[in-house]
């Protein structure tokens, strides 16, 4: 049997961490990754992953204008003085939206079906921190990373179907109305825009 080499691991589980820690890791990788079977590429595929369109013309109608949306807003961000690629990143840019969506769902499932009993074990938060914040700062600190040159940036910006990842942070917590409630975040700022 083989087996992966990396078990659960800090930045993304550690067991010494308050649930909401790890579901804005590790939670929002596997939101992520659930979330590709629904993406522009994902709904192509039926559940026993023959092509086949299988979504009706009213959900097809709304997925295409969410996607459409989704477009526009990514290309208002630029790295390294150039616009990202907003279309052809759109696959893991849904990914990343819907990934850090269902994980927050999940964690605030999880933490109010949690018996008073269990929560009590649980580790703290860390100081000043309610459960979403520590959610949303999770997420973000597992995009931590040392930028490329400005020309290896510029090169990746060609072939990456990825956004860089200062964008994998901003982009999904900008259009995601818990984080503006959880940081308070003004109507019209850059974090909760007008437009999302």
């Amino acid at each position: 049997m083989t087996r992966w080499p990396y078990p659960l691991q800090p930045p993304f589980f550690h067991s010494e961490n308050h649930p909401a820690m790890n579901f804005g890791a590790i939670g929002a990788i596997m939101g992520h990754e659930l979330t590709h079977a629904f993406d522009n590429n994902g709904r192509h595929y039926d559940s026993t992953g023959r092509v086949k369109n299988w979504w009706g013309a009213k959900a097809r109608k709304a997925f295409l204008g969410r996607a459409r949306c989704l477009i526009h807003f990514y290309k208002r961000y630029r790295e390294g003085g150039r616009q990202i690629p907003a279309l052809a990143t759109l696959s893991e840019n849904i990914a990343d939206v819907g990934g850090v969506a269902l994980a927050y769902d999940a964690m605030n499932s999880f933490i109010a079906d949690a018996s008073p009993a269990t929560r009590k074990h649980w580790p703290a938060l860390p100081d000043g921190m309610s459960a979403s914040k520590a959610f949303f700062v999770s997420y973000a600190q597992t995009w931590c990373t040392q930028p490329p040159p400005p020309a290896q940036a510029a090169a990746l910006m060609n072939y990456d179907e990825h956004a860089p990842p200062r964008m994998r942070v901003n982009g999904p917590l900008a259009n995601n109305p818990a984080f503006h409630e959880a940081f308070q975040c003004p109507k019209g700022s850059k974090m909760n825009p007008l437009e999302q």
